[in-house]
């Protein structure tokens, strides 16, 4: 309070960032036509035609590229300063600081380049054989779905923002060096933006993020084929079949880090000669070097396995819209469906299921197919409305008073009943740090089997290597282990309520509700702890649904 009365603050900070406006076109249209060509075959032909621009900034306060052979304002003084203190495992010859940002100009407002336009045609049948007299009917289809860019990604902006930071003193708090009406005096003024004046220069010593002049844009080919077959006037059933193929799925890459990967200890424990080996401390080729910012700029050591990396004068270099990766999904369905028929109506569908996926389990690593984390193998939705049979024009009770026809009729109970496979469960993420080991010394063990309901052990933990000393880091080990291994506990939920009308004359109706949210109050566990050197190990502590929830609610309807 005394600093506030006398005007010194202890600590502050002003940004100044311009508001950027971005701005992009996008334009799409579509023809379709059912076309009938026998009594029993219909075909189904459509064309949708997309097209749009990449984002840009109105003012070019952008990044618009990336040019890894551009050569900035560190590289000679760093190769020279390299070649006086070089490592072991680097050459001077391939020593290569070299990479630059480009901003927007008149010459070149966009980031990346899109086609000219999207084509994504789509074809459909339905088809009643004789054979199944008229009860049948068989449908198929197969299209191409594009995935626009649209303006999710918008260019990077580095330049022209800039943060500073106040100092309140130079000497120990014997006086004060900024106050409040001069918060940033001369010794210490506000850091001005350097927009895109330092070109190449601009953010060296950060890390920085960058995307391809050239991208490729996620597409979806997409079939099925289903059999639809009435067995009565109010009951069907369908048996059918979903396939779905993802192409050009784009990821973040980090580009520094495939140098490093050579250098990566490819055993499956902690390598401790290499971890030492690539952790320790070795001279900073780009300390006082122009516009090197941060600790790369300022610090005499730096670390082995950083400066092996690409690119180094960046603490990282990450590529957005790597257009490589691709996801492939089947699925087999059944749907029973009763319409209402003697008050009853209910849905049955259940789904049989696999999804892969294209991911890294090393940064800057290739991609490989392994288990998606929406990857769920069964689910059984069923819904069900009755209508009690009770009261006039029903089954029972028809000839009652209206009195008692008031209080046993207009009931309806609603159920919702869903199954849905446990998730699979995360080892840790790409470039996570720390993943498990198995007991055998390899990255799988086919013996392993999970328990998701077992919540003092989902799994056996002795399967595992549980010594901190041996545990492997993502950092300094290759990563084979995969990404999702076993799944956790499953979805089992029942919904349930019950409605009463009451009708007063023909204009005004009281409808009474009693609904159940998990009404068997079943618990879903959450995700076991896979933590190998954790004393929780293996153990569930978490619950991923919520206990059940009673409502009770009054609707008058006039």
């Amino acid at each position: 309070m005394a600093s506030f009365l006398l005007g010194v603050p202890s600590s502050g900070s002003y940004s100044i960032a311009p508001a950027l406006t971005y701005n992009n076109w996008y334009m799409g249209g579509f023809v379709q036509d059912d076309w009938r060509i026998l009594p029993n075959l219909t075909l189904n032909l459509g064309m949708r035609v997309e097209s749009e621009t990449s984002i840009n900034e109105s003012h070019n306060r952008a990044v618009v590229g990336w040019d890894s052979g551009a050569v900035n304002s560190a590289t000679a003084g760093a190769i020279a300063a390299y070649s006086a203190h070089p490592i072991a495992e680097l050459p001077v010859s391939s020593f290569s600081p070299t990479g630059g940002l480009i901003f927007a100009s008149a010459a070149r407002r966009y980031e990346y380049a899109t086609p000219s336009a999207y084509y994504s045609p789509r074809f459909g049948f339905s088809y009643t054989p004789s054979a199944l007299r008229n009860r049948g009917v068989i449908r198929g289809g197969f299209g191409l779905f594009v995935n626009p860019f649209n303006d999710y990604y918008t260019p990077q902006s580095y330049g022209f923002s800039a943060s500073s930071t106040l100092v309140p003193t130079t000497n120990n708090y014997l006086s004060p060096a900024a106050s409040l009406s001069d918060p940033f005096p001369t010794t210490n003024p506000l850091v001005q933006p350097t927009g895109s004046s330092l070109g190449v220069n601009t953010y060296l010593g950060q890390g920085i993020t960058v995307r391809p002049s050239q991208v490729k844009v996620p597409y979806s080919e997409r079939w099925n084929l289903d059999v639809q077959y009435q067995l009565s006037r109010n009951t069907s059933i369908d048996i059918g079949y979903i396939g779905n193929h993802q192409v050009h799925l784009s990821y973040t890459n980090c580009i520094s880090c495939i140098n490093k990967l050579p250098y990566l200890s490819r055993s499956a424990f902690r390598d401790t000669a290499v971890q030492s080996n690539l952790s320790s401390s070795v001279t900073n080729p780009f300390k006082g070097l122009p516009n090197v910012t941060g600790s790369l700029g300022s610090s005499s050591k730096i670390q082995k396995l950083a400066l092996l990396g690409g690119h180094p004068e960046y603490s990282s270099v990450s590529q957005q819209l790597t257009p490589g990766s691709s996801s492939i999904f089947h699925e087999l369905l059944f749907r029973f469906q009763q319409r209402m028929s003697h008050g009853l109506t209910m849905n049955l569908n259940y789904e049989y299921s696999k999804q892969l996926i294209a991911q890294q389990l090393n940064q800057g690593g290739p991609l490989t197919y392994q288990e998606s984390s929406s990857d769920f193998t069964h689910h059984i939705a069923l819904t069900g409305v009755y209508q009690l049979p009770f009261g006039h024009n029903q089954a029972f009770l028809n000839h009652t008073s209206s009195f008692v026809d008031q209080l046993v009729s207009g009931f309806t109970v609603n159920v919702i009943y869903a199954y849905l496979s446990g998730a699979p469960i995360g080892w840790g993420g790409t470039g996570s740090g720390s993943y498990p080991l198995f007991a055998n010394g390899t990255a799988y063990d086919s013996s392993l089997r999970i328990s998701p309901r077992a919540y003092t052990g989902a799994f056996d933990k002795t399967k595992f290597n549980t010594n901190p000393n041996d545990q492997p880091n993502s950092t300094y080990n290759y990563r084979t282990f995969p990404l999702f291994y076993g799944r956790q506990d499953a979805t089992n939920n029942l919904d349930a309520s019950i409605l009463k009308n009451f009708h007063a004359g023909e204009h005004f109706q009281i409808q009474y509700r009693f609904e159940a949210f998990n009404a068997l109050n079943h618990t879903q566990f959450g995700t076991p702890n896979v933590s190998p050197t954790s004393g929780s190990f293996s153990t569930i502590t978490s619950q991923a649904n919520t206990p059940r929830v009673l409502q009770q609610g009054l609707r008058v309807v006039f």
